[in-house]
């Protein structure tokens, strides 16, 4: 309990905590879609793979500055015998992350039907149908972290932009869970088929 109320007096770190939430969804939703663009550029990848993770986690990095600065303060609730954050937010900066990860949800939609088409005007040997079967199921697996993720965020921005508080809360509880499947699922995939 003294570990959260200390944090009180550290401001640094307490906005350095928040500030890794919005971070982690800002990197997956940039890492989908640059997964997404090595079907089009697989020659180059090996090459430049320190660049792009640069870039990555450069570019989340600076989209997730637009939550700064985030004042909180722990609180402990003696009704639910557990502590919460109790902060004030920059809204805006949610309906900046919603758009950002909707657009990079198109960019990626757009990506996969392309490289799916382009797949199947290369012939239909059992070779190609095995590689498009593949192609389909991680575009799929994709699209769809992708949806839940923005599904979550835009919960979360809903049902507290509105006061529906314990919505807000359901949201806030599932959205660990949601995230980390959404973006150890594909990873642990392409190792399997790999």
């Amino acid at each position: 309990m003294a570990l959260y109320e200390s944090l009180n007096s550290l401001d640094f770190l307490r906005n350095f905590l928040t500030f890794l939430m919005p971070l982690t969804n800002y990197n997956q939703s940039v890492c989908s879609l640059l997964l997404t663009l090595n079907r089009f550029t697989a020659i180059l990848w090996n090459d430049y793979i320190w660049l792009i993770m640069v870039v990555a986690v450069l570019f989340g990095s600076l989209s997730a500055c637009s939550r700064l600065p985030i004042f909180m303060v722990w609180k402990y609730s003696r009704a639910d015998n557990a502590y919460f954050i109790q902060h004030l937010i920059n809204l805006n900066a949610f309906w900046y992350q919603i758009g950002f990860c909707s657009i990079l949800l198109f960019l990626c939609t757009l990506c996969n039907v392309i490289s799916l088409v382009k797949l199947r005007k290369l012939g239909n040997s059992n070779s190609m149908k095995e590689t498009e079967r593949s192609l389909l199921f991680i575009a799929l697996c994709t699209f769809l972290a992708e949806c839940a993720n923005l599904f979550m965020l835009t919960g979360k921005q809903i049902s507290q932009s509105f006061g529906y508080i314990d919505l807000w809360i359901t949201f806030n509880i599932g959205s660990p869970y949601v995230t980390d499947v959404c973006s150890l699922g594909l990873p642990y995939y392409l190792l399997l088929v790999k």
